[in-house]
């Protein structure tokens, strides 16, 4: 069955609400052009991951169906993450004088480009108050375009001093990254 010969009539794209269609479009370019059963699910399983590693939704379901002479269509089901997310916490490296607190502020897609901007404050015996920021944009590159790369990569620009290694913009997407820096 993964060897059967398939084509893909249509794709619809449900529960986006507050982030651009082509944000999502550009994850189901692959899924649109499969030929076979099997490349259909890995570009679906493929689709799915990326669209996960953006942290812009709880959960990512999609459903094949409507086989037919002329193909199969596919629906992607998308939950939205709340736009926003405030954590407090503290750590310890076990001396009771190296007690770190943290606060971190996070907003999604406020612009509605699918972005996630990220403040943290951090106060510390030993580093003293630190601040800071995030922006992390969801864009396709040039050779996406051409359909000769991975379609999203996620631009970050951070300043200020040291995140705490749970706030998003942080979270590593090993291999779909560009970073910038300034410190």
């Amino acid at each position: 069955m993964e060897k059967e010969p398939i084509a893909v009539q249509g794709i619809k794209i449900t529960g986006l609400r507050r982030y651009p269609q082509s944000l999502v479009q550009q994850e189901l370019k692959k899924v649109h052009q499969a030929q076979t059963f099997g490349a259909l699910l890995e570009e679906i399983d493929a689709a799915t991951q990326n669209l996960n590693q953006t942290d812009l939704f709880d959960d990512v379901k999609t459903s094949i169906g409507g086989a037919d002479a002329q193909g199969v269509h596919v629906t992607i089901h998308l939950s939205e993450k709340k736009p926003y997310k405030l954590k407090v916490g503290a750590t310890t490296s076990g001396a009771a004088d190296e007690v770190r607190y943290e606060a971190a502020g996070t907003l999604r897609g406020f612009l509605r480009m699918g972005e996630l901007a990220t403040a943290t404050v951090t106060k510390s015996p030993k580093h003293g108050l630190e601040l800071a920021f995030g922006l992390r944009r969801p864009v396709a590159t040039p050779l996406a375009v051409l359909g000769l790369a991975e379609s999203i990569v996620s631009v970050d620009v951070e300043v200020g001093g040291r995140e705490a290694p749970w706030a998003p913009a942080t979270s590593s997407t090993p291999g779909r990254r560009v970073d910038g820096r300034a410190v």
